[in-house]
């Protein structure tokens, strides 16, 4: 193997080395974007569900004064 030779293994294994790296780092990107990804769902059925929760609450707010004036009357 002549020095060229070497060389050229010699830049093609950093180049492998650098590589697997950034898949390695591509692998725990995915990985926490999927995860930001579960939670920002999970955040989102909860802002849903309390939502949900507030306009039955006045919903049942706005009722109120209804049948306690009805009660009043009864």
């Amino acid at each position: 193997m002549n020095r060229s030779e070497s060389n050229d293994q010699t830049l093609i294994m950093a180049l492998n080395s650098q590589i697997e790296t950034q898949n390695n780092q591509l692998f725990i990107k995915d990985t926490q974007i999927a995860n930001l990804q579960k939670s920002n769902d999970q955040l989102q059925q909860l802002l849903l569900y309390e939502q949900q929760k507030t306009t039955q609450l006045l919903e049942q707010t706005q009722k109120e004064p209804e049948s306690k004036w009805w009660q009043f009357w009864k």
